[in-house]
C-alpha cells in the first residue's frame, strides 16, 4: 500500500514539474522583442581620432 502512495506522489510531482517547465520560455538575451522592449537602442559613440596617439609597445622578457 505504501508503494502505491509513493508511486502516486512521484507521478504527480513529475507531472507538476513538467507543466512548470513547459511554461518556461528561453529567449536569447540580445534578441530584440518590440512588444516587451520599449527602450530605444543605444546609439554609437563617435570618437575623434585626431587626438589618438600610437602606443609604444615594449618587449617583455
Amino acid at each position: 500500500m505504501r508503494y502505491l502512495i509513493l508511486f502516486a506522489l512521484a507521478y504527480f510531482l513529475i507531472k507538476t514539474v513538467r507543466n512548470l517547465l513547459s511554461k518556461v520560455k528561453i529567449v536569447p538575451r540580445d534578441s530584440v522583442n518590440p512588444e516587451t522592449d520599449l527602450s530605444e537602442p543605444p546609439s554609437r559613440i563617435k570618437v575623434d581620432e585626431s587626438n589618438i596617439e600610437d602606443a609604444d609597445f615594449k618587449e617583455v622578457e
